[in-house]
């Protein structure tokens, strides 16, 4: 019952925010053809299923106008955990201060990356016990990695706008991470590598993050920000007001890893923790929690955004089995199996791409932070 009626409120908060500018839409066309519109891209967390965004992303890009970058055509680009990882690739950028890594070339590091942050020793599988008594797995390959393709990039640098949640464990807070407080705050600022390194700090999985902010005076003890807002759209959305005001129309893509709900076998059933302890519930207890923010992220934007009014949100997901919902699942064959079900979505969800597309080769300029 708590959780209804914290959905009611959010939504009754956004739909205050969207309803005026459809209402003043509806009585003149053209104010609201001067209003402004932001253009929001959000990518799920996810672990080695951030491949799906990143296929999807590449088929966006592909369809572009030449020269065409996904980072110049969206205001605000928003991103958890591989989402996180994602979204700061995607507006790092290169000694001409455009965007450093392509759509495409960002889906080749992803998969090599993830074959390898989610490799494991001998030793470390029995130092770890697999898990259960220390992480999972070293961070040596993710901050080798993280080092290579951000180098010494701080956030007040990225193209666009970004947003990057990650959860403070000593603070109990989830901090949003934004590239344009990083711009006037030094205390805001930080490396690129350190927050792709905090947002995706999956416990059990990984050590949490000690990251020391801009001025060098602050040290935060960060873990996975999935664990706070493993969808990040709504946290976008609040983004873009704070930044642009309320009289603004919207066109959101938000971007799934994956969900169970719908597929034939379960990553959970009643039958295996209906008597359980923690034996039971710890495998499964992060994943659920963070497919529920999800989903009532994704249920809230709809209808905020969608019902009974003209389309700006835009959400795609793919349904996965159970077998191919683990984060760190880097099999070959997983991984062939996760492209084939974004490329499924992106042919079942063509005609909503093709607006999409058609929306961002539109001219568009960006407000400056």
């Amino acid at each position: 019952m708590k959780k209804i009626v914290l959905i009611g409120l959010n939504i009754m908060i956004l739909m205050s925010i969207v309803l005026p500018s459809y209402k003043v839409e509806a009585r003149n066309h053209s104010s609201s053809s001067e209003r402004r519109t932001v253009r929001i891209l959000s990518i799920d967390g996810g672990g080695i299923r951030g491949i799906i965004p990143a296929v999807i992303l590449k088929h966006i890009e592909s369809r572009l106008l030449p020269d065409r970058r996904l980072a110049d055509c969206f205001d605000i680009i928003a991103g958890t955990s591989a989402g996180g990882l994602i979204a700061l690739m995607l507006t790092t950028p290169n000694q001409n201060g455009r965007a450093k890594y392509s759509a495409a070339e960002i889906l080749n590091i992803y998969e090599q990356f993830g074959k390898d942050v989610f490799s494991q020793s001998l030793w470390q599988v029995i130092k770890s016990g697999n898990g259960w008594w220390d992480a999972k797995y070293s961070t040596d390959a993710l901050e080798k990695y993280l080092h290579i393709y951000f180098g010494n990039t701080c956030l007040r640098e990225c193209i666009t706008n970004v947003i990057v949640p990650a959860y403070e464990i000593e603070l109990d807070k989830t901090f949003f991470f934004k590239s344009s407080r990083a711009h006037k705050e030094p205390a805001q600022d930080c490396y690129l590598k350190d927050l792709a390194r905090a947002t995706s700090a999956a416990p059990t999985y990984f050590r949490p993050s000690s990251m020391v902010d801009g001025t060098g005076k602050r040290t935060l003890s960060l873990i996975d920000g999935g664990i706070g807002a493993n969808n990040p759209t709504l946290a976008a959305v609040i983004y873009a007001i704070e930044m642009f005001g309320t009289d603004i129309n919207f066109m959101i893509v938000s971007l799934g890893t994956g969900t169970n709900y719908g597929a034939v076998t379960k990553n959970i059933a009643k039958e295996d923790v209906e008597t359980s302890g923690f034996i039971g519930w710890a495998p499964k207890i992060i994943s659920i929690m963070m497919d529920a923010v999800n989903d009532i992220t994704n249920y809230e934007m709809y209808y905020a955004f969608n019902y009974g009014h003209p389309k700006r949100y835009y959400r795609f997901q793919p349904i996965l089995d159970s077998e191919r919902t683990y984060i760190d699942n880097v099999d070959p064959e997983n991984i062939r199996i996760l492209k084939q079900s974004a490329e499924k979505l992106i042919t079942e969800k063509r005609d909503e791409i093709g607006e999409i597309v058609k929306i961002l080769n539109l001219p568009h300029y960006k407000v400056s932070r």
